[in-house]
């Protein structure tokens, strides 16, 4: 039976922000008996952590499932409380039986990765996924770190490549062929060039490859790539040029992929056919045409750059083969990211229009509801089809459902739905940062947005619909009535002051369009744009935590960008819709819908641009502490049943709980003191980084990391690949650092200080120590970087002392008189004498053999070496290891790389002289821990 208030206005049971209807049998459940499925997944997702945390044997974990199982079906016929309890048992023990399943089966998987190696295989297979052709710059096409532009041709700067996934199906070894199903990503270099066509879904090859397995860099807190492939059952990757690859006649896949392909490569090619034919230079000319000024900029507004349709293609189904840089970044910084993927709200604004499109059709809500699902799947299957996609369309069509039928707690028993069946469906998704997002904001509008917004500007909101309709007053809360009377009163005076010869014909209780367009519009306005920054605010609240612990951003600009952009986003994407099926039929139909989706796409991409290069934009923060992390639980959990409560007090002071749990996360944090000296080399692959922390906690980063010579030929890396950004910076995070206190670079080749821009910008130094520094646009880079945070560029030469942190630091090279050459050497290498106490350690970075013969005449006796330039036979001199007599070394250096290091020779030279020798390519990071007495303790993560 419904209430008066649903029955007056025509419509069925109102849905609380919980899912419960309003009336007195929806209110005698308890919250347990409203969300029993929301519940279940929880219990489920409980399993799933326990199963990982700690080994159960399945026959008790089947003996746990039978009997919860059993005693719920008894206890449902004597209690419904005691059956709900015992319910989440057997959904626990399901989640643990589930994982453990999951675990044994992944053994199973075929792989590649005995045949990465370096030896030359022939490979056999289809292309199962063709990725679009991207064109790629090198600035370290030549020389290590120089600018391609003195000595390299174009054609050494510029490459075109194609990334595929190759299903191989046999491996020839030394004339035996071998099955082996599994998949091998390739970077086809050079696709489009020599008129060869790229390859496509389906097409079976056969080619010689070395295969590589994905680097992977052994630190704490740093990206496991060669995991994330693997999960999607990648094992090992080759990169060969197109010229290589036999194209096989016949095809393979299946006829759905490959239709499948054939769409989404369509709707691509009408995207950039939205741009005008000559991109961005169409509208420069055409503004030149003007005369230039304000007709200029209005013309480029409506028009669609090459940057412009590869920000599209991002946004709408997740091509970012065209995305600038830039642009990534900019999105990131303002915590807009989730534009750039296709995810839950590409779903969800998509599935809004087209049920709003079928409504309007003759089709009835079954119908509508059914279209709507079965274009969001198509919709889907146009995209990149990741797991964000796969989450956001099934808890779509469950939704969908749920409404038809009206059940108790629709929309969060929906949540639990979609989270179980995808958690059944693959365990291990529970520790993936997409889904953790999803489910987390999802469950945030719907039970602390939603609930606030319904008990402040919303129901305001709904009070400005029929404001004369006196009628629509006893479907309103009481407040919002007395609202409509005051707004009435004046409205009336308005009138009666503005247009009193008008207002008289009309009668009294007329509205006039001056009333309504001076204060029902700017009200509307008013309210919409309150509800957009409440949920605005309360997403950046609960979104905080995930993304300092996943991104290690603390976004400042967030409630303002999502703010405009979000709203904007929701008309870009109907209007991308009309413009693409407009694009179907006719060019002249496009121009229309196509000019006003460069005005929305343009509004955003400006509003990103101005937010996203604020120097105030974000906050780069370390892992939240265990206290942080129990702070932010607790004050989503309070503000949940705050705003269950739908008191307006009890909601704000749960908004307010989340806004401090927040602010926790940007509160810098910094190593404890623990009076040693420590030591770490971070394993940066075939590069350099150190890190050293002071017994008074000060930080000093040597070294950054980076590739060796040309980019990314340092073990497969990605072109694009920051090691600052990627490798370095996550390892000081997860050390709990959020700033350091200084960084030096020991010489200037790409392999030491590539990645030292990012690691400035992010922990904002207060020194830079340098020794000699060839001039280099890289070292430019690092001394621009320095500049922007006001970090002070000290110059060390030999002779030199400092005291840092209960440490005496001596510059042992290079020489006073040493002078910068054109290019960097590694004897410029800057060579530190530290001691604590009765310890001492001597980092020397890649010095040769003439400047370990100046070193030696110091006579640093110390317990721990750095073992010079990576083990090389140019260093580590019989001479230098004699006068610092280590106890312990460690080298740096990366696996299976290209010179031979570490040389046998060196390694033998220093286990003749009774040195502990750690390597970072075995052994991932290395800490030591230096006491003042001397001792030395080592840890491996």
């Amino acid at each position: 039976m419904h209430n008066s208030n649903s029955s007056a206005s025509g419509n069925g049971p109102v849905l609380d922000s919980g899912g419960g209807a309003n009336g007195s049998a929806a209110g005698d459940l308890s919250f347990a008996q409203r969300n029993p499925v929301l519940l279940a997944a929880f219990a489920f997702m409980a399993g799933v952590l326990l199963a990982w945390s700690d080994w159960r044997p399945g026959g008790w974990i089947l003996l746990l499932l039978a009997a919860a199982i059993a005693a719920a079906t008894y206890l449902c016929w004597r209690t419904r409380r005691s059956a709900i309890a015992i319910a989440l048992l057997a959904a626990l023990a399901l989640g643990m039986l589930d994982t453990q399943l999951e675990r044994e089966s992944r053994g199973s998987q075929a792989s590649l990765a005995p045949y990465a190696h370096g030896l030359l295989y022939t490979f056999s297979g289809t292309v199962v996924r063709s990725g679009a052709v991207r064109r790629s710059e090198d600035p370290y096409a030549r020389g290590k770190g120089e600018d391609p532009g003195r000595d390299a041709p174009n054609d050494a700067r510029e490459r075109y490549i194609q990334s595929v996934d190759v299903a191989v199906e046999t491996v020839d070894r030394f004339g035996e062929v071998r099955a082996v199903p599994s998949l091998l990503r390739v970077s086809v270099i050079d696709a489009a060039r020599g008129g060869a066509r790229p390859l496509e879904y389906g097409a079976r090859i056969k080619f010689d490859a070395q295969l590589h397995e994905p680097q992977v860099f052994h630190d704490p807190g740093v990206w496991d790539r060669r995991q994330w492939l693997f999960d999607q059952g990648i094992t090992a990757t080759a990169s060969l040029p197109r010229d290589r690859i036999e194209v096989l006649p016949g095809s393979g896949g299946t006829a759905f992929e490959y239709w499948r392909d054939r769409a989404r490569k369509s709707v691509l090619a009408h995207l950039r056919g939205l741009g005008t034919v000559q991109g961005a230079a169409a509208g420069e000319d055409a503004g030149a045409a003007m005369g230039g000024g304000a007709a200029a900029k209005a013309y480029r507004w409506i028009n669609l750059s090459s940057a412009d349709v590869g920000l599209l293609e991002a946004m709408m189904i997740g091509e970012r083969t065209e995305l600038e840089s830039s642009d990534r970044l900019d999105f990131q910084r303002t915590g807009s990211f989730h534009l750039l993927v296709v995810s839950g709200m590409n779903i969800a604004i998509f599935a809004v229009v087209i049920f709003w499109a079928m409504r309007k059709l003759p089709f009835g809500e079954v119908g509508a509801s059914a279209l709507t699902a079965l274009f969001a799947v198509g919709y889907a299957l146009l995209t990149d089809l990741g797991a964000p996609v796969e989450r956001a369309v099934l808890m779509a069509i469950i939704f969908l459902m749920a409404r038809l039928v009206y059940r108790t707690g629709a929309s969060l028993n929906a949540i639990g739905t979609g989270a179980l069946c995808v958690l059944v469906w693959k365990p291990d998704a529970l520790f993936e940062a997409s889904f953790q997002m999803t489910f987390l904001s999802v469950l945030a509008i719907l039970t602390v947005a939603s609930p606030l917004i319904e008990s402040s500007s919303g129901k305001y909101a709904r009070g400005m619909r029929q404001v004369w309709n006196r009628g629509f007053d006893f479907t309103l809360p009481r407040e919002v009535v007395q609202f409509r009377i005051d707004l009435r009163m004046v409205a009336g005076r308005v009138e009666r002051m503005l247009a009193p010869r008008a207002n008289a014909r009309r009668g009294a209780g007329t509205p006039h369009r001056v009333a309504r367009w001076i204060i029902v519009v700017p009200l509307r306005g008013f309210f919409a744009a309150a509800s957009v920054l409440i949920l605005s605010f309360i997403m950046q609240c609960v979104m905080a935590l995930p993304t300092a612990i996943y991104f290690h951003r603390v976004t400042t600009t967030a409630i303002a960008a999502n703010s405009v952009v979000v709203p904007l986003m929701e008309a870009l994407m109907p209007l991308v819709m009309l413009s693409l099926l407009a694009s179907y039929v006719s060019a002249w139909l496009t121009m229309l819908p196509a000019a006003f989706t460069a005005l929305a796409l343009h509004g955003i991409s400006k509003t990103i641009s101005l937010l996203g290069n604020a120097r105030f934009a974000e906050v780069r923060v370390a892992d939240p502490g265990g206290w942080t992390i129990a702070a932010c639980a607790t004050a989503f959990v309070y503000a949940w049943f705050a705003c269950e409560r739908k008191v307006v007090r009890w909601a704000f002071s749960g908004v307010a709980a989340l806004g401090i749990g927040a602010a926790l996360i940007a509160i810098p944090r910094h190593p404890p003191p623990r009076h040693t000296l420590e030591v770490t080399a971070i394993d940066v692959g075939q590069g350099d980084s150190l890190l050293v922390i002071t017994p008074e906690g000060k930080t000093l980063l040597i070294d950054s990391g980076g590739p060796v010579g040309s980019r990314g030929e340092s073990g497969g890396a990605p072109s694009d690949f920051d090691y600052g950004e990627q490798v370095v910076s996550p390892y000081l995070w997860s050390r709990g650092i959020s700033r350091l206190d200084a960084v030096a670079i020991s010489h200037g080749h790409s392999d030491h200080m590539e990645g030292m821009p990012a690691v400035i910008h992010n922990f904002q130094p207060r020194e830079l120590w340098v020794g000699v520094m060839a001039d280099s646009p890289l070292y430019r880079q690092v001394q621009a970087a320095s500049n922007a945070v006001g970090a002070r560029v000290v110059d060390y030469r030999e002779g030199d002392r400092r005291a840092f942190g209960g440490v005496d630091f001596e510059v042992l090279a290079p020489a006073r008189d040493a002078v910068a050459g054109a290019q960097a050497k590694n004897d410029d290498s800057l060579s530190l004498y530290l001691h604590y106490g009765a310890a001492a350690a001597l980092l020397s970075g890649d010095a040769e053999h003439y400047a370990e013969g100046r070193i030696a005449a110091h006579h640093p006796r110390a317990q721990l070496m750095k073992v010079d330039h990576h083990g090389s036979l140019t260093s580590t001199d019989p001479g230098l290891l004699a006068a610092v007599a280590p106890e312990f070394a460690v080298i740096s250096v990366g696996a299976q790389n290209r010179f031979g290091h570490p040389r046998r020779e060196v390694l033998e030279r220093l286990g003749a002289a009774h040195v502990r020798t750690m390597r970072t390519d075995t052994m991932g990071a290395v800490t030591y821990l230096l006491g003042a007495d001397g001792s030395v303790k080592m840890a491996v993560p």
